[in-house]
C-alpha cells in the first residue's frame, strides 16, 4: 500500500498527532543540495477562485518542506516516510526515484449504522487572523458558525453530526484574533508562528480574517485519510458552509466531488475520456463540490458513516430498495451497480496534476428534502455518480462524477420515478420504479453476471430482512426528522424554489463562461469586456429572484433569465456595472412575482473583481460600442446608467452557502472606481462629468447597437 501525507485546497500545514510516524525534530536529515532526502509526504491540493487547483507534493522533515516534482502524479497517501533522490533545484527537487515502506493497515470498526459505535470527536480550534486588513468575523459569529447548536444555527457540528449519523462529533473553540502580517502567502509560517500560542487541538482552521490578495484560494487544507486525519485548513476570508466543512473533509481524507459534461447534450459516454469534460467542483449536491448538502454515499462509506448493508453491491438483475441517504438506516442507502467495462477518465482542468481514474461503477442514493438537504427542491429524487470502487478508512480518497441525467436542463438533474438509463455500452440499465420520502425502488438489469448482491462487508444481502430508518442525528445523539411530507402522509410537499449557481456571462454574445464561486477573483484583463451575471435555479423557471449588492437596496427580477444587469427578457443582458475591488452578492428566490409568494434560501457569494494589466488610453468610443459602469454613490447603490429597454436594472453578482449568515461586506480592495473602461479615463476613474456622459453615450451606444445587430 502506498502511503503520503495530503494537503486539499481548498498549503502547507503542521505535524499530526495522528501521523504513523511523527515528524522527528532531531532526524538526520540529508541536505537537499546532496539531491537525497528522506521525510514523510505532504500534498497540497489548492482551490484556486477560477475552479482551478494545484496539487503539491513536499516532503516534511522536522519543521523543514523541500518541494518535490514528479513527472506524473504518484498518486502518495498522507503521512508515508520516504526517501527520495533526483535533481536539486532552486525552489526544491526533481525526483528521480523515490522508496517508501507499507505501514499495517488500521482496522475499519464496521457497526450496524443506526446503532453504530461514534468515532473520536474531533476537537477544533477555529482561529481568527488579522493577515493586515482586519477581521471580518466576530467571535459570537464565529461561535454559531462553527460550533452553534440552535436549530437555525446550521453549524459545522451540527453538520458532521448530521451526515455521520451522530458517529464523528465534534467539540473546540474560537480563538483570536491574532496578528500576523501576510505580504506573501506564507500558511507555513503563519501556523508555524501562531500555534505555540494556543492550546492544544486535533485540527487548527486558520482564518484569514479579511480577503488577502497574496493568497489566491479561497480554503486550503492539508489532506489526510479517515483513519489519520491531518491537522491545519486556512481560509482567505471565506466562512460560508461549503468552504468550513469541506477543508476539514479534506483533513478526513476526502477529495473533491465533481461532475462531467458529455458531448452531444448525453449524460455519459463508452469512452468518456474522448468525450466529457471534467469539473472539479462540480458537484452542486455536496460540499466537497460547491453546496452544503449531504456528502455522497462514497465519500460516506469512505469514512466509514456507511456500513454492512447500507452499501448493497449489485450482482445480478433484480429489484432493489433504497432508504434516504439523511436518516441513519440499517438498510440500503446506497447502490453499487457495475459497469460492463471499466473506462479510464482523464481528471484535468482543476486540481493540479492530471490523472486517470478508472471508472468502473454507478453508485445510486436516494436524496430527501431533510436537514441539510431541505434546499434540494427536486426530491425526492435518485442522484446517480461513476467512481472507481469502494475505499475503506485506511486507503486514499478518491473523486466522484455526478451525472446529469437530464442534459437539456441548465440544472444537474437526477433520474425521476419512471426515467431509466441504459449504459453507453449496452447490457447494464436501471430504472426509478417509485420514490418517496420513505424510499426508492430500483429495477436494475445486470446481464452475465452471476452470484447474489453482497453487502459492504461481502456478506450475502438478503432483500427479505426487515431494514429501519432512525431521524436526523444531531449533537448529543439527539434524533429528530424535520422532513417534508404531504398532509396526506402520501408524496414529499414541493420545497420553495432554490437558486443553483452565479453563472459569468459575457454581456456581448450573452454566452456563459462559467461558475462563479465563493471567494473568486475575477481579472478582467483575462475576461471579454462586458459582463454580467445571471443565476440558475431550482425550477429552471421562479416566480422571482431577488438580488442585493454589497448590503444594498434589493430588486427582484420576475422574467428569465435572472440576471444582476437589465435584460430585455429574451437574454440579451447588458453588461454590469460593479467597481474594481471586493463584493457580496445575494439572490434569494420566491415562488411568486416581486419578491412574493414563500421564499427559498438565499444564496450568497463574495468575490473580487481586479486588473492585472493597465487599460490602453482610449482615444475615442470603439467602432463595436463599449460597455461602461458608473458607480451611483456607493457600491450597494449601483443605477444603470442609460441601458434603454432594458426589462430591470442592473444589479451585481455572486455565489453562496445557503446555511449561515452571510459575512460583512469587506472594507479592503478599490472600491473607487469603475470595473469597465470609460474613453478617455481608464479604470478606476471616480467619475468626473466628462466621465458621466462619456459612459451614458457609451452605453447608450452599445445597447442600440446590440439591438440593432438582433434585429438585423
Amino acid at each position: 500500500m502506498l502511503l503520503g501525507a495530503l494537503v486539499a485546497a481548498c498549503g502547507p500545514a503542521a505535524t499530526d498527532d495522528n501521523v504513523l510516524f511523527p515528524p522527528n525534530e532531531t532526524a538526520n536529515a540529508e541536505d537537499p543540495s546532496s539531491g537525497s532526502m528522506r521525510g514523510t509526504v505532504v500534498v497540497y491540493m489548492t482551490q484556486f477562485d477560477d475552479d482551478t487547483g494545484d496539487k503539491q507534493y513536499f516532503l516534511r522533515n522536522g519543521k523543514n518542506e523541500t518541494r518535490l516534482y514528479f513527472e506524473k502524479d504518484p498518486d502518495l497517501l498522507p503521512g508515508t516516510p520516504v526517501r527520495v533522490s533526483g535533481v536539486p533545484l532552486n525552489d526544491g527537487l526533481r525526483v528521480e526515484a523515490y522508496d517508501y515502506e507499507a505501514e499495517q493497515g488500521i482496522g475499519v470498526s464496521v457497526q450496524p449504522l443506526i446503532s453504530g459505535t461514534p468515532y473520536k470527536p474531533r476537537s477544533f480550534g477555529f482561529v481568527l487572523v488579522d493577515t493586515g486588513s482586519g477581521v471580518n468575523l466576530t467571535k459570537e459569529e464565529a461561535q454559531k458558525r462553527l460550533f452553534g447548536t440552535n436549530p437555525t444555527d446550521k453549524s459545522v457540528k451540527q453538520y458532521y453530526n448530521e451526515v455521520s449519523y451522530g458517529t464523528q462529533d465534534l467539540t473546540g473553540e474560537v480563538l483570536g484574533p491574532l496578528t500576523y502580517p501576510m505580504t506573501k502567502c506564507d500558511t507555513t509560517g503563519l501556523a508555524r508562528t501562531l500555534k505555540p500560542m494556543l492550546g492544544m487541538f486535533d485540527h487548527y482552521l486558520w482564518y484569514m480574517g479579511s480577503r488577502n490578495t497574496a493568497c489566491q484560494f479561497s480554503g486550503l487544507a492539508e489532506g489526510g485519510q479517515p483513519s489519520r486525519p491531518t491537522n491545519d485548513s486556512w481560509y482567505n476570508g471565506s466562512a460560508g458552509c461549503v468552504v468550513l466543512v469541506q477543508e476539514p473533509g479534506h483533513n478526513f481524507g476526502m477529495m473533491h466531488s465533481s461532475s462531467m459534461t458529455c458531448t452531444g447534450m448525453t449524460t455519459f459516454a463508452d469512452d468518456p475520456d474522448a468525450a466529457c469534460t471534467h469539473n472539479e467542483y462540480g458537484d452542486r449536491y455536496d460540499p466537497m463540490g460547491g453546496a452544503c448538502n449531504h456528502m455522497n454515499a462514497w465519500q460516506k462509506v469512505f469514512e466509514g458513516w456507511l456500513q454492512k448493508c447500507n452499501g448493497v453491491k449489485v450482482k445480478s438483475s433484480g429489484m432493489y430498495t433504497l432508504q434516504p441517504l439523511e436518516l441513519a438506516c440499517d438498510g440500503p442507502q446506497v447502490l453499487q451497480i457495475p459497469m460492463p467495462k471499466v473506462r479510464p477518465f482523464g481528471r484535468s482542468g482543476g486540481g493540479g496534476l492530471a490523472t486517470v481514474e478508472n471508472l468502473g461503477f454507478y453508485y445510486l442514493e436516494l436524496r430527501t428534502p431533510r436537514g441539510f438537504d431541505s434546499t434540494i427542491r427536486t426530491s425526492p429524487t435518485v442522484l446517480v455518480r461513476v467512481a472507481e470502487d469502494f475505499h475503506d478508512r485506511t486507503d486514499r480518497g478518491r473523486h466522484t462524477w455526478i451525472l446529469d441525467m437530464d442534459p437539456a436542463t441548465r440544472t444537474i438533474d437526477g433520474l425521476g420515478v419512471g426515467k431509466s438509463f441504459t449504459d453507453p455500452a449496452g447490457g447494464v440499465s436501471f430504472q426509478v420504479v417509485s420514490a418517496s420520502m420513505d424510499s426508492a425502488t430500483i429495477q436494475v438489469t445486470v446481464p452475465n453476471v452471476t452470484g447474489g448482491a453482497t453487502c459492504l462487508d461481502e456478506m450475502p444481502y438478503d432483500p427479505a430482512v426487515p431494514r429501519m430508518c432512525g431521524g436526523l442525528v444531531g449533537p448529543g445523539g439527539t434524533v429528530t426528522d424535520p422532513g417534508v411530507t404531504a398532509p396526506d402522509g402520501g408524496a414529499a410537499a414541493v420545497p420553495p424554489p432554490r437558486v443553483e449557481a452565479f453563472i459569468l456571462v459575457d454581456a456581448d454574445t450573452d454566452k456563459d463562461i462559467r461558475a462563479v464561486e465563493d471567494g473568486a477573483v475575477l481579472d478582467l484583463a483575462q475576461l471579454p469586456p462586458n459582463l454580467t451575471l445571471r443565476v440558475d435555479t431550482d425550477p429552471p423557471m421562479v416566480g422571482s429572484v431577488t438580488f442585493r449588492i454589497d448590503g444594498g437596496a434589493p430588486r427582484s427580477e420576475s422574467i428569465g433569465p435572472y440576471s444582476i444587469s437589465s435584460d430585455d427578457g429574451r437574454g440579451n443582458f447588458a453588461p454590469w456595472m460593479l467597481a474594481l475591488g471586493a463584493h457580496t452578492v445575494n439572490a434569494t428566490p420566491f415562488d411568486a412575482a416581486d419578491g412574493g409568494g414563500r421564499q427559498g434560501e438565499p444564496f450568497e457569494i463574495d468575490f473580487m473583481l481586479t486588473r492585472s494589466d493597465p487599460p490602453a488610453p482610449a482615444t475615442g468610443l470603439p467602432d463595436g460600442g463599449i460597455g461602461v459602469g458608473a458607480q451611483a454613490g456607493t457600491l450597494g447603490g449601483l443605477t444603470n446608467a442609460g441601458a434603454a429597454g432594458s426589462a430591470n436594472p442592473p444589479l451585481g453578482a455572486g455565489r453562496f452557502d445557503a446555511s449561515v449568515p452571510p459575512i460583512p461586506a469587506r472594507q479592503n480592495g478599490d472600491t473607487s472606481g469603475c470595473a469597465c473602461r470609460v474613453p478617455g479615463e481608464g479604470v478606476g476613474s471616480a467619475g468626473t462629468s466628462r466621465t458621466w456622459a462619456l459612459a451614458a453615450l457609451a452605453l447608450g451606444l452599445f445597447m442600440r447597437r446590440r439591438r440593432a445587430r438582433r434585429l438585423r
